[in-house]
């Protein structure tokens, strides 16, 4: 219906109107205005050629006489007489403006126009009462005149869908209360759907309601139509792995197909984007003029390029043109395209390959020569084929006709829906000859018809996870003069309105069957060559396992087809390792270097050994083929290497234990030794001179460097049986408190009284006890608390007896020990380095540690250099007894 526009002279007027500019197109208007110009005129409509007659005669009125003209009109569109007055006039800023006024014949004409418009009218009253219908209301809907008078939502019409009847009821109270309501009514009977508005107006006084529709059932099914068009372009251009790509006359994209990110990868294209930036440098002037050619004379050829990722890879891709006009008029050309990377690999690889084998044989056969001639022939001439499938195209019929694959349509039936270009060059037969038939029997070999059908029936079945898109397998296919070829096959099953269907794209790989087989015989030469090999063979791409002979899989217990592709880190030690060597050997190897070094090796068990390992690059202008390694275990050269440094490591040891013991001795025994000379020779010279009394001290004298050099023996005995495992504990019950009891006063009796002694025993007093190792313990270190404080200072002795362990605490605030000699502390004959003339054989604390160790305990130290040291040793004991010892 005409949509009217507002103006404010036509707003200040209930009567039809229009604002029409100097050359009769229409500026606003109200619908009752447009209407009486023609059905379906809008603002911005040039008059019609039956109203420019009008036009001109309003123009020449007020060029007559400048103010308001009043004419008679006849709106032939109506097929009425002169029913209409037109009052027109100037207005201020350019144009004129029509007011229509009914003339005194009007009403018959005004009925007679209600009756014969395309549009449905009826007039109700606010209670939804049936008035007046016009003529075109009740043809189109199968009434008579007994519907005026009736419920308006009662009509037989609209009473058949009671759904319907309701909406009405509902819609004409909406309209009573002043809402002005739209409907679109869907008459399941009929199929017809009608757009319905309801509008209350108010005529003579009377609040009527005015029921306005149009029978909008063909667009309706046009829309429909469209959309499952739309639908089924989307699916195809979504699922596809061609290219596909809608650009202007300037190369700029419309539309681009998803596989540009799932195929290519290509996260970065987007409408608007210039498609030649993507083209590499070098062959980019070359596509930009076909592309201007392919504009001027409205057809395309197949041609290749590079296309360059936002990462820098370059991919080569084969695309073919077609120009299209929109119904605008406007050109878009569009372009469809496939990833011939891989192919393009494998042609490269083909002539190596035929390159190769005509330098081994050229002397001896022009056989294989002729043989490659004819294989080249062959690749050529496929490639004219499949050009020649290129062809211009025409929305979603011409997008499936450019593919360079065989694509059918097969419903749920098994029948052939649809058939394209290649599909008639590949099995031989026209879309009229295929169409409806069983796609089983007309291009699937005999043997294997069952197995499809079954096959087919599991792609329709809505409970079967096969119902998703097939990524490609291999099988067999019937051409109409009987022979059977290999293609690949990969399928989607869609879902077209109601219908559901399975779209297979068919690719004859009959060629790279053949090349497959020459390659493999070439491989298998290879392999037997490097299974025969005395050593371990690794073949590697970009440090994925790739391939290893026996030799290998014997050595580290994985086979190949076990880790065949997966990165080889697992051979590795740890990650770390495997960084390291990445770093390490790569870069070499890049550089044109050959690697050798030495590494450890992890089996699939988790045992580790030494291999010697060589690698270099398999083509060192093509470092992506990857990298070949030889790997020779070492594991007992590497044994015998660790066996021979750990017997130069205790050789030092014992050199550096002798040397130590030789200072020690000549040490610690030139004292007690010159002491017992000078006692003798006092003796043997002044023996009747001497009192008796200092007779006694020159023997105690003696006998007290005598037990401190026994004393000092028997630590060396002590520290020798220690390392070579004979000190073992004698633990016996006892009583820690009575033990250490008497060791302090043992110790103060041979300490400087001034120096005391700070005791403290907590806990049970019972546990067990190996009295010799103990006092080997507490001994050593209260006598180097006391001997390492020549300052003085408070010596603490602090025991506690705890359930299952009794802590012993030995501090003194002494001259500490440095930080940089504590990981030294009990290394036998070590002393510190701040020691000064302190005597001491370096034995006390190596003692110490041996001893808690045999008892099983901890031996902890804590030092601060002028501030003293404290020892802590924990033993662990049995469950406390609760008996103190007398």
């Amino acid at each position: 219906m005409p949509e009217p526009t507002s103006h404010p002279l036509i707003d200040l007027t209930g009567a039809p109107s229009v604002l029409l500019d100097g050359q009769g197109c229409v500026r606003a208007g109200n619908k009752a205005g447009l209407s009486l110009l023609g059905l379906g005129m809008v603002v911005g409509d040039q008059l019609n050629q039956g109203y420019q007659e009008v036009w001109q005669s309003c123009l020449d009125r007020l060029l007559a006489g400048p103010g308001e003209q009043r004419i008679p009109l006849k709106f032939d569109h109506l097929r009425l007489g002169s029913a209409f007055d037109c009052l027109i006039r100037h207005v201020p800023e350019g144009g004129v403006l029509l007011q229509f006024e009914l003339s005194a014949a009007g009403d018959d004409m005004v009925s007679a126009a209600f009756d014969q418009t395309g549009f449905l009218f009826a007039v109700l009253d606010e209670e939804g009462q049936v008035l007046a219908v016009n003529a075109t209301h009740l043809n189109v809907l199968g009434l008579d005149q007994t519907a005026v008078g009736r419920k308006f939502w009662e009509l037989a019409h609209w009473h058949r869908g009671h759904a319907i009847g309701e909406v009405l009821r509902e819609s004409v109270a909406m309209a009573a209360l002043g809402t002005v309501v739209r409907r679109d009514l869907h008459d399941p009977m009929t199929g017809r759907v009608i757009e319905l508005r309801i509008t209350k107006v108010e005529a003579e006084g009377m609040s009527l309601l005015l029921a306005e529709g149009v029978d909008i059932s063909e667009r309706v099914m046009v829309e429909t139509e469209i959309r499952e068009r739309e639908l089924l372009f989307r699916l195809i251009s979504e699922n596809v792995d061609d290219l596909i790509a809608v650009l202007d006359t300037q190369g700029r994209r419309i539309y681009n197909s998803p596989s540009y990110r799932r195929v290519l990868g290509d996260e970065s294209v987007a409408a608007g984007q210039v498609s030649f930036d993507t083209i590499h440098p070098e062959d980019r002037q070359r596509i930009e003029q076909q592309f201007a050619d392919t504009i001027r004379t409205g057809s395309g050829n197949k041609v290749e390029y590079r296309y360059v990722l936002p990462n820098g890879d370059v991919r080569f891709i084969e695309s073919s043109a077609n120009v299209v006009r929109n119904p605008d008029g406007s050109i878009w050309r569009v372009v469809v395209g496939r990833d011939v990377s891989e192919r393009k690999v494998q042609e490269r690889e083909l002539r190596r390959l035929n390159a190769e084998l005509e330098s081994r044989i050229v002397d001896r056969t022009r056989e294989l020569s002729l043989a490659n001639i004819q294989l080249k022939s062959k690749i050529d001439e496929l490639e004219r084929m499949e050009s020649a499938l290129w062809e211009s195209f025409e929305r979603t019929r011409r997008i499936i006709d450019t593919a360079s694959d065989a694509v059918i349509s097969v419903n749920q039936q098994g029948q052939i829906v649809d058939w394209n270009r290649e599909a008639e060059n590949l099995f031989g037969w026209t879309h009229e000859e295929a169409f409806f038939k069983e796609a089983a029997t007309l291009i699937v070999p005999p043997g294997v018809q069952e197995a499809y059908r079954a096959e087919l029936a599991q792609y329709f079945n809505e409970s079967s996870p096969r119902l998703r898109r097939d990524r490609g397998h291999e099988s067999l296919a019937l051409r109409r003069d009987g022979h059977v070829f290999s293609v690949e096959v990969n399928s989607w099953p869609i879902q077209v309105g109601e219908a559901r269907l399975l779209i297979s794209f068919i690719r004859d790989i009959t060629e790279r069957k053949q090349l497959e087989s020459k390659l493999n015989s070439s491989l298998m030469e290879r392999e037997a060559i490097l299974q025969a090999a005395m050593v371990g063979l690794v073949l590697t791409v970009d440090r994925n396992q790739v391939w290893s002979n026996k030799i290998f899989e014997e050595m580290v217990g994985w086979r190949n087809e076990e880790v065949a592709g997966r990165a080889s880190d697992f051979h590795f030690v740890n990650y770390e390792d495997y960084e390291y060597w990445g770093r390490w050997a790569y870069p070499r190897l890049l550089s044109g270097e050959s690697v050798v070094f030495e590494r450890r090796l992890l089996r699939k068990d988790g045992t580790i050994f030494w291999v010697q390992q060589s690698g270099s690059l398999l083509d060192r202008n093509q470092p992506g083929r990857g990298a070949i390694w030889a790997i020779v275990d070492i594991s007992h050269r590497k044994r015998a290497e660790e066996e021979m440094q750990k017997a130069l490591q205790r050789e030092r040891e014992l050199s550096e234990l002798k040397s130590r013991f030789v200072s020690m001795a000549s040490h610690e025994f030139r004292t007690p030794l010159a002491t017992i000379q000078s006692s003798i020779e006092l003796i043997e010279h002044y023996r009747d001179e001497l009192p008796e009394e200092e007779q006694k001290e020159i023997f105690s004298s003696v006998y007290g460097a005598v037990r401190h050099m026994t004393r000092m023996l028997d630590d060396v005995l002590t520290v020798n049986r220690a390392e070579a495992g004979m000190l073992k504990p004698s633990l016996k019950p006892g009583s820690w408190q009575v033990f250490c009891n008497k060791l302090v006063e043992e110790m103060q009796l041979m300490n400087d009284p001034s120096r005391p002694l700070d005791y403290r025993f907590q806990g049970p007093a019972t546990g067990q006890i190996d009295d010799k190792l103990a006092r080997h313990i507490f001994s050593n270190l209260l006598s180097n608390a006391v001997k390492y404080s020549p300052k003085g200072g408070t010596v603490t002795f602090a025991v506690e007896r705890k359930e299952r362990e009794i802590r012993f605490e030995v501090a003194d605030q002494g001259i500490g020990i440095p930080e940089s000699d504590l990981p030294k502390l009990f290394s036998s004959f070590f002393r510190a380095s701040n020691v000064g003339n302190i005597s001491g054989t370096g034995l006390g604390l190596s003692i110490v540690k041996k001893a808690v160790e045999a008892m099983g305990g901890v031996l902890d130290v804590q030092s601060t250099v002028g501030a003293g040291t404290r020892f802590i040793v924990t033993l662990p004991q049995e469950a406390a007894v609760e008996k103190e010892a007398s």
